[in-house]
C-alpha cells in the first residue's frame, strides 16, 4: 500500500455485524373482558391498575376518537383510530376515555395494555 501524502488510504472490504438489540417482552396484560361500545359523547372506557408500557387500541365497525388521560383526568393524546386498524400506543397512561369520530356511528373499541418485564441480567436477583 502506498501513501500519498494528504490522502486517504485505500478503501477495504469489513463484515458488517448487526449489535445486539434488546427484545421487548410482555409478561403482564390488562383490559376489559369485552370490547366496548362508544356512544357521542365522552367515557371512560377502561382504567388500568398502573401504568401500562403499551397500549394497543383497535376499532371496529367505525373510527373511534381516544384521549389517554391519567388518573387526574388531564388529557395527554388524542387519538384517532380508524375502522379494522390496531393502534400500538407508546405512551404510559393509566385511563382510556373515547368517543365515537363519527356522530351517530357505533363504533366497537378493543384496548389492551401490556407491562414489559425486564430480561437483563443485571436486574435478575440471585436466590
Amino acid at each position: 500500500m502506498t501513501w500519498k501524502a494528504g490522502a486517504y488510504p485505500e478503501s477495504r472490504e469489513r463484515p458488517a455485524v448487526n449489535p445486539p438489540t434488546a427484545v421487548p417482552r410482555y409478561g403482564r396484560l390488562d383490559g376489559p373482558t369485552a370490547p366496548t361500545t362508544l356512544g357521542d359523547s365522552d367515557a371512560t372506557v377502561f382504567t388500568f391498575s398502573g401504568r401500562p408500557d403499551k397500549i394497543i387500541l383497535s376499532a371496529r365497525a367505525f373510527p373511534a376518537l381516544v384521549t389517554l388521560t391519567d388518573r387526574l383526568n388531564r388529557e395527554t393524546s388524542v387519538i384517532l383510530v380508524p375502522t379494522d386498524a390496531t393502534v400500538p400506543v407508546e405512551i404510559a397512561r393509566e385511563r382510556i376515555v373515547a368517543r365515537n369520530a363519527i356522530a351517530g356511528s357505533n363504533s366497537v373499541l378493543g384496548v389492551v395494555g401490556l407491562w414489559g418485564s425486564s430480561d437483563e441480567p443485571s436486574s435478575q436477583r440471585e436466590a
